[in-house]
Formats: C-alpha cells, sequence, structure tokens
C-alpha cells in the first residue's frame, strides 16, 4: 500500500523552493526533474509497474553484492537469509 501511495505522490508537480541565491546549476537541475517528471506522467501504468520493480531488484542485488564484499567466506544461503534480514528490517 505504502508502494502505491508513493506512486501517487511522484505524479504531483515537483514543488521546489529556494531560500538562497540560485546557482547556474539549479535552473538544469529544475529542469532535468521537469522532464523526469513529464516523462514519468506520459508513462502507463503498466509502464510504471515495470520501472518500480526493475528498481527494487536492482536495489536488492545491490544490496546482495554488498554483503558478499563484506562477509567473502559467507555461503549463498547466508547472504540470502541476511538480504531477507537487512530488507524486511529484521533484528538478527
Amino acid at each position: 500500500m505504502l508502494a502505491l501511495r508513493s506512486l501517487h505522490l511522484l505524479n504531483q508537480e515537483p514543488l521546489v523552493r529556494h531560500s538562497h541565491k540560485a546557482t547556474a546549476e539549479e535552473p538544469r537541475t529544475l529542469l532535468t526533474m521537469t522532464s523526469q517528471t513529464s516523462i514519468w506522467k506520459n508513462m502507463s501504468p503498466k509502464e510504471k509497474l515495470q520501472l518500480f520493480t526493475a528498481t527494487i531488484r536492482q536495489a536488492r542485488e545491490l544490496k546482495r553484492i554488498g554483503i558478499r564484499l563484506r562477509n567473502p567466506q559467507s555461503s549463498p544461503e547466508q547472504v540470502e537469509k541476511e538480504l531477507a534480514r537487512i530488507w524486511l528490517h529484521a533484528r538478527p
């Protein structure tokens, strides 16, 4: 349910407030955010879901790689168990 709420929030227009002087980098950043928002709005729900699931898969794989780097002696089962513990915010 939280994921669906997050997807809904991504459909909103970006809210940008500046309390300091604008730099040369900020207009380009705002333009990039605006173009990304328009791309997102033009995507079908199926495309949005595919992008969301691909991002989740990539995040899990990056975490899995990090676990392997920290514990090179761990078996694949131990790596998956640690990944599940971290992913589900479980305590050891």
